[in-house]
């Protein structure tokens, strides 16, 4: 079992954008487990894409789509004994399997269904005990959520940074980025920790609370 995966949800993938996403797979596939949920299939097989996992209600996706799957690559759940998205039935399975590490796709959509956007952060909160490396990845950005511990990255200088903090304060430290925190307390609602730079290639940052960590490419 491999201690990564790479989630494909059923959300947004802009066709203008799809050298991003395939890029992405290609960098994951053999490297991390693929999985599909559900209507997130569509994408992969769209793009003669496979998935290693498909996990879902399959109410998003015609049943033709999964021919080339075998029985121990498909977890179905029935729709009147669902208690959770396929989002979440993705994730807790990851967590079932002791997955370490995982990426979620599709997850960030800047259209118009923000309650996705808000639901997906707070889901990848809710599994930060069990899988600690996890974070959403656009064409354009990525969303880590951080809680009590430190991260290390990479990117380009200039590359924008916030940390928007989510419990009632933070204290912030951080290198690699143009300006620096020292270490300050910033309270829940506060935007001045958003939109700093990044001053090398490589960045840490230390949050002591709650906080999600966002970089725009």
């Amino acid at each position: 079992m491999k201690a990564k995966a790479a989630i494909f949800l059923n959300g947004t993938y802009p066709m203008q954008h799809d050298k991003f996403y395939i890029d992405e797979y290609r960098f994951c596939a053999g490297k991390s487990l693929i999985i599909a949920t559900d209507g997130g299939l569509r994408w992969l097989v769209n793009h003669q894409l496979k998935a290693d996992l498909v996990i879902g209600d399959f109410d998003s996706i015609e049943g033709e789509r999964l021919i080339s799957y075998s029985p121990d690559q498909i977890i179905k759940i029935s729709a009147e004994n669902k208690s959770l998205t396929d989002s979440e039935l993705a994730l807790r399975w990851c967590a079932d399997n002791k997955i370490a590490q995982a990426v979620l796709y599709g997850g960030i959509d800047t259209s118009f269904e923000t309650d996705h956007l808000l639901g997906n952060i707070f889901m990848m909160f809710a599994y930060l005990d069990k899988i600690p490396a996890i974070k959403m990845r656009d064409f354009g950005q990525e969303i880590i959520p951080l809680e009590n511990c430190g991260y290390t990255g990479e990117g380009t200088p200039g590359d924008l940074v916030s940390v928007v903090p989510l419990s009632q304060e933070i204290v912030y430290r951080a290198a690699g980025l143009k300006y620096d925190p020292q270490g300050k307390t910033f309270s829940f609602g506060q935007s001045t920790s958003l939109r700093n730079e990044l001053a090398a290639a490589k960045y840490r940052i230390k949050i002591e609370g709650k906080a999600a960590l966002i970089r725009h490419f």
